[in-house]
């Protein structure tokens, strides 16, 4: 088992996207990371109450709407690293072609992303 608990899928996810992404909150009870990316987009990294096997991801398409669609595809991850890095990449490639070169070479080029 990679990751034990929701603090650790936090911890993780802070490593994974480091410099791209902030996790804006860890919620054990929801069982739920929130993580927001460049800036601009928020997703949940969601793990089934008491099982721990597998992992959904969820993206906020509006204060009342989140999707778990990701180029026609549910996105979800076995407690592997190998797969949860897969989702993570999934991710991180969903947010960026959704912004615009522009400003993604703007965030790259901010000193706040460097490390």
């Amino acid at each position: 088992m990679y990751v034990s608990d929701i603090h650790q899928m936090n911890r993780i996810a802070q490593d994974y996207f480091n410099g791209r992404g902030v996790c804006l909150a860890a919620d054990p009870s929801a069982g739920e990371v929130q993580l927001l990316l460049y800036g601009t987009q928020v997703f949940y990294l969601k793990m089934p109450e008491g099982r721990m096997t597998s992992f959904s991801f969820a993206y906020q398409v509006s204060e009342s709407l989140r999707t778990f669609d990701y180029f026609g595809e549910w996105l979800g991850a076995q407690n592997t690293k190998e797969s949860i890095e897969r989702a993570f990449d999934v991710l991180d490639n969903f947010a960026r072609l959704q912004l615009p070169d522009k400003y993604l070479s703007a965030w790259e080029a901010s000193p706040s992303t460097r490390v």
